[in-house]
This record gives structure tokens, sequence and C-alpha cells, in this order.
């Protein structure tokens, strides 16, 4: 699934809405990072583990592997927090100048502001505000925004290396602990469940501002 920036495009050129380019690029790239991040938060383990036949755990390697992934890990979250903001100057720029002849001044768009004006558009944006809604009370996001926020603002999260075996499945890797009332999460809560939701309520969201867009 993807969202079709070239009919986008076209819808709002017929109906001489201003360029987002800048910031579609913008959120292609941030996709990429969150997969590259992601992805290295994985491979620094299977690394580690395929060099020697023995790896002393809590050693020097061991270590410097651990904060490796958890590195990696956080720059994932901080790629996918931005990322419905990056989603929300496209909607600034088309939607809300475009029909509403008033935008959120660029420096201060968030994609909260945009949820709370998106009800003000001529015919009907009740399913893009309910797109917009869905992101926005996920779990995933919610983790994300806070775990953000909690490393940036405040303290770091503790972490450490855990296991965790079912007879369903196996977890392991980097476990970051409790905090803001949110549960300890393994590293690929992160990197697989919240990058794979994130995304893909943004191509959803995106994909029904085309929709909305051909009401016109």
């Amino acid at each position: 699934m993807e969202w079709s920036y070239d009919e986008f495009n076209e819808l709002c050129k017929t109906k001489h809405l201003d360029d987002t380019s800048i910031f579609q690029r913008a959120l292609y790239w941030k996709v990429a990072h969150a997969i590259y991040h992601a992805e290295r938060s994985k491979e620094v383990w299977t690394e580690l583990l395929s060099s020697k036949d023995s790896i002393p755990v809590g050693g020097v390697e061991w270590n410097k592997t651990q904060l490796a992934s958890e590195a990696e890990a956080e720059a994932c979250a901080q790629v996918l927090n931005s990322m419905p903001d990056v989603l929300a100057q496209i909607i600034n720029t088309s939607l809300l100048k475009g029909f509403l002849r008033k935008s959120i001044p660029d420096d201060k768009v968030k994609i909260f502001d945009i949820r709370n004006n998106i009800h003000k558009l001529p015919n009907d944006a009740s399913v893009l505000e309910k797109e917009i809604d869905n992101l926005l009370s996920s779990d995933e996001f919610r983790y994300i925004h806070s775990f953000v926020n909690t490393i940036k603002h405040h303290s770091l999260i503790d972490s450490k290396w855990s296991i965790h075996m079912t007879p369903e499945s196996t977890k392991q890797g980097v476990l970051f602990m409790k905090f803001d009332n949110f549960n300890e999460q393994f590293a690929v809560y992160i990197t697989e469940d919240c990058r794979k939701k994130i995304i893909e309520q943004i191509i959803k969201i995106g994909n029904e501002v085309n929709n909305y867009l051909k009401k016109f």
C-alpha cells in the first residue's frame, strides 16, 4: 500500500492548490530513514552473534552492540514521531490554505492542530478526520510520542538486554523499561510494530486526502 503522490499532485494542480513537493520529499526520506534505523537495530546483533562462537554477556563487545541497537531504535522512534507533522505540513499547505484561505504558520504546524481544524473544511472531511484520529489514538503513536518526549525533555528511559520465551514466540534484544504508564517493551515494538502501524496509517491519511480532493 502506498500514497500516490502523482495523483495528489495532479489533483492539487487542477484545483490550483499550492505545491507541497518539498514536504513530500521530506516524508519520503523519513520513511526510508525509519526503515534504515529499524533494520540496523537488528543487524548489529546478527553481526555480533555471527562473528564468534562465544560472546560474553555484559562484555565490551556485547555492551557496544546493545548501545548501538538502542541508539538505532531511539533514532527510529524520533523519525516516526516527526512524520505526522510533515504530513500536517502537506495538509496545511494544500487543504487549509487552499479551501479555508487561512493556514497555520509553517513553524507552528503540528498534526494535532490539523486535527482541530479539519472539520472547518467544506464538502464533509469527516472520513479524513477519522483517519487522523485513528493515528493519534493508536497505541503505537501514543507510545512513540511519549517515548520521544521523555528522552528529549525529561530523562533517559532505562533499558537492558532481555529475552522472553513463550510456546508461541521468542523476543530478545534491548528492552526499554516502563515509563509514563507505558509498560516495558522490546526495541522490536518500536522498530517493527510502531514503524509499520504509523507508516501504514500515514498512507491511509494520504489516500483519504486524495479522496477528499476528488469531491471538488
